[in-house]
């Protein structure tokens, strides 16, 4: 039975279709099935693949997010301009960190106590913070960063670069926080149903800030990588 379900399973139908396309791709180059292109696909996924941890968890609890792409910029903005204006690594890290924790805690205060539904909150702050990166920014790359800048998005631990590390460590420890802590239950059961969730002692405010929390933090590391 278990055997069954695996094989029915979309997961396993996902890897097989990506199998199939790995195994053509490779046929027509036999480059693309190499350990150094693999990585340098894992390399330039990385950031994407942290960000969309945090996008998983709202949708799992049936939000929506439309305003990563803006915030991920605007916060890679303020980690560059914080670098450029002479502060320690640890600061302006520090505070990119905490301003994606702020950002996406008030989207969800604003989604569970104000009542504004996902969608519309996330694409109202969209707009501002698009329109507040082009002018800050003028619509230019902030420029003249120094190689520190660099050492975590281009760094390497022997041949794997750290953001391919890092993109690792943040899948392991965000599954793990679904499937054996009791905030990624709660996170399901909130998903599922919020009225059982709430009946069953689940404090379902809570859960969805904390969720829109998490997603932010991890928006806050794809943006320094980015």
């Amino acid at each position: 039975q278990e055997v069954k379900a695996i094989l029915k399973s979309r997961e396993f139908i996902l890897v097989i279709f990506l199998a199939v396309v790995i195994g053509a791709v490779s046929i027509r180059n036999p480059l693309f099935f190499s350990g150094a292109n693999f990585i340098e696909i894992l390399n330039n996924a990385s950031y994407s693949t942290v960000a969309a941890l945090g996008m998983t968890m709202i949708l799992i609890t049936s939000g929506i997010d439309v305003a990563s792409g803006a915030v991920m910029a605007v916060l890679a903005i303020a980690c560059g301009e914080m670098c450029l204006a002479g502060m320690p690594p640890v600061v302006y890290l520090g505070v990119t960190l905490v301003l994606g924790v702020v950002f996406y805690t008030i989207n969800g205060i604003l989604i569970v106590k104000v009542g504004v539904p996902p969608m519309i909150c996330t694409l109202a702050m969209s707009s501002v913070i698009r329109g507040t990166v082009l002018l800050v920014t003028g619509g230019n790359w902030v420029k003249g960063l120094p190689k520190s800048f660099n050492a975590i998005g281009k760094g390497e631990i022997g041949s794997i670069p750290l953001p391919v590390i890092i993109m690792l460590v943040s899948v392991v420890v965000i599954s793990l926080v679904m499937a054996k802590t009791r905030f990624g239950r709660n996170i399901y059961a909130v998903g599922s149903n919020k009225n059982a969730a709430r009946l069953s002692g689940v404090n379902v405010d809570a859960t969805i800030i904390g969720t829109w929390a998490v997603a932010g933090l991890l928006l806050a590391l794809a943006a320094i990588l980015y």
